[in-house]
């Protein structure tokens, strides 16, 4: 495996659509922006990474929801943690959505919804 060095600059913006009052959705930080520079000589092949994967109600950020989140930490090129759940979306399942992802609202059904599952999931990719 090569080592490349790497500089590297993250920008995420996380979009859930909340109400305007709603202050317990602030406080998890759903609408979040993170910069992250690793520097000139950061050799990425050391570094923990987090790859993920979000399954949505559709293609539109500020209008969809997510439904599942699946996710690995991976340290020195090995898997060391996974993270996934379904998420309730608290809206109906567009049919053209199910199709796409085989996600059924039977399996939404009950799940914690996203405010309750993003502090989770920050744990998870802290570091």
């Amino acid at each position: 495996m090569s080592h490349s060095l790497l500089r590297y600059t993250m920008f995420q913006d996380v979009f859930y659509p909340v109400e305007a009052e709603d202050t317990q959705a602030d406080q998890f930080g759903l609408r979040q922006m993170v910069h992250f520079d690793l520097g000139e000589d950061a050799e990425i092949a050391k570094l923990p990474i987090v790859v993920f994967d979000l399954e949505t109600t559709g293609l539109v950020a500020r209008v969809n929801r997510i439904i599942e989140i699946g996710a690995q930490k991976i340290v020195d090129g090995k898997v060391v943690a996974e993270f996934e759940t379904f998420v309730d979306p608290e809206t109906p399942l567009p049919e053209d959505c199910q199709r796409i992802t085989g996600i059924t609202p039977d399996m939404v059904a009950g799940q914690p919804k996203l405010v309750e599952i993003l502090p989770q999931f920050f744990s998870f990719i802290q570091g």
